[in-house]
């Protein structure tokens, strides 16, 4: 019957589609069966463009307020899957009035998928809010996820950064996000290390270099400094990631300092990190400092104690010479 109402909606006017066919639709999204409901609610976006605002906001918001607290995981689901539709139909005040309780407490639901899945649809709000209500309402929501023990909601929180970033601005997100969005690159899962520093590659492509650049270093130097070996190896991924960005001098003094404190890592895998990033960035330096700076560090490392790290090195040193 669910996929019947569908059928017709093309055939028939939107007055009969308001007037008859929503209330008995809306009556499926009360049924017994969760498999119904979970449907119905699924096949609801097509159906947004033929309701009023005042009947989405007074009628299908609180049925989908009491959906959201639906026992069934596939009901929450489809529920956090519609939200980008509910967001694009609704004006800024019903968003925030009636809305925005449902996404708080879909992203507290007990089931991983569905606050990960409400993250992941949060990107069209951001086009509805104000500046003051995005710092309200949704920065806070975004700042919280650094105490969320699941790898996967933090990983679509940083995932999420710079597309609020496009919307808030630099001045706002430098005050709000962006403390929070380094602080991944010290993530003790990798994915999120990894999508950090995508995150960050997208934020500066919309803020610009410059904004970005003190902060930037500074983490770096701080990541190749760290007791955690995990984290010197991320300084490496995040310069092999982020080095078209930098002034050709300034990337070369990074560079250099990685290869004073990382040439010489007591770690092994450190050092094999170090020449996988030569592998990947030999062809940007200027022969000048290829000669006197890379050269010597891969003769050096030919000698490792480490077999993986010396038989690397005379794969590298063959390779680039």
């Amino acid at each position: 019957l669910v996929k019947f109402f569908y059928l017709l909606l093309n055939l028939i006017g939107a007055d009969i589609v308001r007037q008859e066919i929503y209330p008995l639709y809306e009556n499926m999204l009360k049924d017994s069966e969760p498999e119904v409901r979970s449907l119905a609610v699924s096949k609801l976006s097509d159906i947004f463009e033929y309701l009023t605002q005042d009947q989405i906001v007074e009628s299908l918001v609180p049925t989908l307020s009491v959906l959201a607290r639906d026992p069934s995981i596939h009901v929450r689901l489809a529920v956090s899957n519609l939200m980008p539709k509910l967001f694009a139909s609704l004006s800024e005040e019903p968003l925030l009035k009636y809305v925005l309780p449902i996404i708080q407490h879909l992203v507290k639901d007990e089931m991983i998928d569905v606050r990960v899945t409400t993250i992941q649809n949060l990107s069209v709000i951001y086009e509805k809010l104000s500046l003051s209500s995005l710092q309200s309402h949704l920065v806070p929501l975004l700042t919280s996820a650094h105490k969320e023990k699941n790898w996967r909601y933090r990983n679509a929180i940083v995932e999420n950064i710079p597309k609020i970033c496009k919307v808030i601005g630099w001045e706002a997100f430098d005050r709000t996000l962006k403390p929070y969005l380094l602080q991944f690159l010290k993530d003790h899962y990798y994915p999120i290390r990894e999508q950090a520093i995508k995150s960050i590659s997208e934020v500066i492509q919309v803020v610009g270099f410059e904004n970005f650049r003190e902060d930037l270093i500074n983490s770096l130097n701080e990541l190749a400094n760290h007791s955690n070996y995990l984290f010197r190896m991320t300084s490496l991924l995040a310069i092999a990631e982020l080095y078209t960005y930098f002034p050709y001098q300034t990337f070369c003094d990074i560079f250099d300092s990685l290869l004073r404190k990382l040439g010489s890592d007591k770690i092994a895998n450190v050092r094999q990190k170090l020449l996988e990033t030569i592998q990947v960035l030999y062809k940007h330096f200027q022969r000048e400092y290829f000669e006197n700076k890379i050269i010597p560090l891969i003769n050096l490392l030919r000698n490792d104690p480490d077999s993986e790290v010396s038989y690397l090195s005379e794969k590298v040193y063959r390779e680039i010479s």
